[in-house]
Parts: C-alpha cells; sequence; structure tokens
C-alpha cells in the first residue's frame, strides 16, 4: 500500500508501535506480580535498570532461585530485546517510492535543432550493448531542450497509438538524385518491380562520385535482390585495399551471415567487376529485399596506380520498413499542425542518429561491432516510431519540432507491505487495551516502581499525597528525610581508612 503521509509521520507511527510494545511488556509483568509471584517484582524493578542490570541479576540468580523464575527472566530480556528493535527492523520494510497521479496531456512545440540535415548532438544517442533504442529514443524526446515550460515535478511520455501494417513488402530504386526522381520517376530512377506495395528508393547522389543514370546496368540477380554497375569518375580518397574486402568484414563484424550481402559483394571483388581498365571508378550496387528489411550495399573501387593499386569504398545499410494504415489523427495535433499536404511534395527528412559503441575489439586494436544488436535496433527503432503516429511531427522545412505527451504528477510515497500495516495496526490496539487494563486493575505495588512503591507506603508522613521528586540521602538512605534503611546496613556509606 502508498502512503502519503510525511516521512516523520510515519516515523512516528513505528516509534509509537515500539512504545507501545514496550507498554504491553510493563502490563505483562505486572499481570506477573499480580499472581502472587514472589519474584516479578525483583524482575520488574532490574528491568529498570537496564539491560546490564538485567544480566547481572539473571546471572547472579540463576543457582538461587526456581528454574521457572530463571526462564521467565529470560524471556522478559528477550522480549524487551524484541520490543527495542521491532519497529526500527519492521521500518526497513517501508522504501520511498514515486507514483504518478492527476494524468494530463501537453503539447510542446519548439524549434526541431535540425538545420539543413545536420545532426546536432541533441538528436544523436549512443547504444552500449545491454542499451534499448526504444528507450534511448523516448530519453531523446523528453528533453528538456524540446518541452516548452517544462515542468520538473512531472512526468512526460511521447504518446502512443496502436498502428496497423499496411503494407511490408517493398520495391526498391536507386536514383542520383531524389528531387529529379520524384519530379520524374521514370527518367529519374532505376526501379525494378517485384510484386512489393511500395518503392523504397536510395538516393545515390555523391559530389565525390560523377556518373549518370544512362551509363548504368540494373539487373535483377535472384528474388528479391538487384545488382547496379556503373562507372564514373571518384574525385575523393578512397579506403582499404581491394583484396582486403573479405578480410576486413569479417574482422569488424561478430557475424556477418547476418549481412545478406557481403557474400555476393565478395564474389563481384574477387571476379574483376572493380578492375575495369578504362574507367577511373566502378560503383556497384546491391539490394535485397526480404519483407519488410531491406539492405543495401554500395562500394566505389578506384585506381591509385593503374593497373596495381585498386582501392575500395563501401557502405552497408539496412532498412526496416512498412507503411501504416491511416488512423485518427489526434485533434490536438491537427489543431497545432494544420494541413501538411501541400508540404508532402517538398523533401523532407526525420533524421536522428542511433551510434553503436563497439562490443569488443581485436588485440590490433580494431572494433568489433555485433551485428544482431544492430539490426535489432533497428527493428524496435522503426516500431517505437510507427507507435508515435501523427503524434511526433518534425518539420525540417519550418524548423519546428511538434510532440503530444502524456503526463502525470510525480508524488513521492512511502510504500508498505499492506499485511504488514494492518498487523501492526492489531498489535497496537491489543497492546493499548493491555496497558489501559493494567492500569485500571492493579494497583502500584504491581505496576509502579520500586520508587513509587515506598512513596506509596510513605504516604503517611507526607504532606503530599501525589508522587513528586524528594532529596535522598545515602547515611542513612534517606527520602525527605525519612529514613529508609538505618545507617551502615545498606553497604554504601563510606569505610573509614
Amino acid at each position: 500500500m502508498f502512503i502519503a503521509f510525511p516521512f516523520v509521520v510515519i516515523s512516528l507511527f513505528f516509534t509509537l508501535f515500539g512504545f507501545l510494545l514496550t507498554g504491553a511488556l510493563d502490563a505483562f509483568l505486572t499481570v506477573y506480580s499480580a499472581s502472587k509471584a514472589e519474584y516479578a517484582n525483583s524482575m520488574r524493578w532490574s528491568r529498570q535498570g537496564g539491560y546490564l542490570e538485567m544480566f547481572r541479576t539473571v546471572t547472579q540468580s540463576v543457582r538461587h532461585v526456581p528454574c521457572k523464575v530463571t526462564a521467565a527472566m529470560v524471556i522478559m530480556i528477550t522480549a524487551s530485546l524484541v520490543t527495542m528493535f521491532a519497529s526500527v527492523g519492521l521500518s526497513r520494510m517501508v522504501h520511498q517510492t514515486e507514483i504518478e497521479t492527476n494524468p494530463g496531456t501537453v503539447l510542446s512545440q519548439t524549434s526541431q535543432m535540425l538545420r539543413h540535415g545536420v545532426v546536432p548532438d541533441g538528436w544523436t544517442e549512443y547504444l552500449g550493448q545491454s542499451s534499448a533504442a526504444n528507450e534511448a529514443l523516448k530519453t531523446m524526446l523528453v528533453n528538456p531542450q524540446y518541452i516548452v515550460n517544462m515542468d520538473s515535478r512531472k512526468r512526460y511520455t511521447p504518446r502512443t497509438y496502436d498502428y496497423e501494417v499496411a503494407c511490408d513488402k517493398f520495391d526498391t530504386a536507386v536514383t542520383r538524385n531524389i528531387s529529379e526522381a520524384i519530379l520524374d520517376p521514370i527518367k529519374g530512377a532505376l526501379y525494378y518491380a517485384d510484386g512489393g506495395c511500395s518503392v523504397i528508393g536510395f538516393d545515390l547522389y555523391n559530389l565525390m562520385f560523377n556518373w549518370t543514370l544512362a551509363n548504368a546496368t540494373y539487373e535483377r540477380v535472384s528474388d528479391g535482390r538487384y545488382k547496379l554497375v556503373t562507372g564514373g569518375a571518384f574525385l575523393g580518397d578512397s579506403i582499404q585495399d581491394l583484396n582486403e574486402f573479405d578480410k576486413v568484414t569479417s574482422t569488424i563484424f561478430d557475424n556477418t551471415t547476418a549481412l545478406l550481402l557481403l557474400d555476393t559483394m565478395g564474389t563481384l571483388v574477387r571476379n574483376g567487376t572493380f578492375s575495369n581498365l578504362a574507367i577511373n571508378s566502378t560503383l556497384v550496387v546491391l539490394t535485397d529485399v526480404t519483407g519488410a528489411m531491406v539492405h543495401y550495399l554500395g562500394c566505389n573501387s578506384r585506381w591509385v596506380t593503374r593497373p596495381t593499386d585498386l582501392s575500395l569504398l563501401c557502405q552497408y545499410v539496412v532498412v526496416d520498413a512498412f507503411t501504416t494504415t491511416p488512423g485518427l489523427e489526434d485533434p490536438i495535433i491537427a489543431a497545432a499542425v494544420g494541413d501538411r499536404t501541400a508540404s508532402l511534395v517538398k523533401y523532407t527528412s526525420n533524421i536522428i542518429t542511433m551510434r553503436h559503441f563497439a562490443s569488443s575489439t581485436t588485440s590490433a586494436g580494431m572494433a568489433i561491432y555485433s551485428v544482431s544488436e544492430i539490426i535489432n535496433a533497428t527493428l524496435a527503432s522503426t516500431r517505437y516510431m510507427a507507435s508515435l503516429g501523427p503524434n511526433f511531427v518534425m518539420d525540417d522545412i519550418n524548423q519546428q519540432l511538434t510532440i503530444l505527451y502524456d503526463t502525470t504528477d510525480i508524488q513521492s510515497v512511502s510504500e508498505m507491505p499492506t499485511a504488514l500495516f494492518w498487523t501492526m495496526v492489531v498489535v497496537m490496539v491489543v497492546c493499548a487495551g493491555a496497558i489501559v487494563f493494567a492500569m485500571i486493575k492493579y494497583d502500584v505495588r504491581h505496576k509502579g516502581s520500586l520508587y513509587m512503591v515506598l512513596h506509596e507506603k510513605m504516604k503517611l508522613h507526607l504532606d503530599e499525597t501525589d508522587p513528586a521528586l524528594m532529596r535522598c540521602t545515602f547515611e542513612p538512605l534517606s527520602l525527605d528525610g525519612i529514613c529508609i534503611l538505618q545507617k551502615g546496613t545498606d553497604g554504601l556509606e563510606d569505610k573509614e581508612p
């Protein structure tokens, strides 16, 4: 159960519990004393002297009193220890936690933080081996820089929706310039229909490699797999020796079997596809479609010194994609972003970068990456972004980010097992009843301290009948001048040298 009272109130509750336990033990000893047990009052009075006095009393009396009296003394000492530590021990079962109350909704519109395709630090997240991509995305989206007038007392969660997949099988297309392809899909893209319900295009526009669609060959290798080969001029620097392709890929990835296109590209490297002496550079692009998963591998070769030195630059891309059926747009979002139909014809992009740390390194210090973790992160990210639906609008044209958040107030409370709480309440009620019963039923001889017993016997010699502080002397032992023990009989007087 959750208790919303301040922690000091909880502490007072446990203190009261310990106080009532102690009082109940006193009440039990009162009943024991009234049962005409000869040693009961000695036990009560020794308890008032503390644990050291109780231990000394029981060890010195064990050979001179009946066994049942010794057992009763041991039980009393044990019960005293239990009452002292019970409330402290039970309080360890209470923990501070947070609960969410007052659910609400907040719409945030702010600068998108993207500037012309450049990804700033705010849209970059680093994933370790145990990191979950969807959790990393949530962390990015609740960054205070994206929430206007963020309230630190609230918890913000991007609203998600149930979605229905409409299409998860794609054809692939290769373009040199995505803007040209959108205006003229026939002339602006190399496309091979393979029964897909939509198309995923790869834009190969590159300032360092000059090529044309007209000079490219685009052919079907097998079901769902296609190959583009073209020559051109490579104007930058490429890396890696061509002959090192297989060695490098098997070194930097822990499992190359999940990267479907590496073997095919390795074959093309070895059979001379990249070694055309008549051209400066050769570009080979492989694509493979397996359901919603699309693999892309593009490699550029470049002659450094013909015909002996040929280098290679490659890029592997894995795309997880599907389209969803149109859902009802949240009216809050609809009112905020308005009609977005006109902006759809323009080239826009939602760019979030997830960088993966290497899973290990080789003896030579080369990083090794886990293919399965990267692909699983891709799948999780796609599904999380789909669940955001129309709630997440990253408008690169207008430089504006719109997100709808579900909010709750965060309240700090104490969490306590329900059974423990009610057990303590019942015990406290029983203890309180025992204390009241002992106070009403028995007189001071059985429930009072030795001081109170003496005071009761001295009433006839005192001006006041109610207990009060009295002066005490030890030679002889006297209270307010009334002798309790004669001098020399208490063993406390100073001895002459």
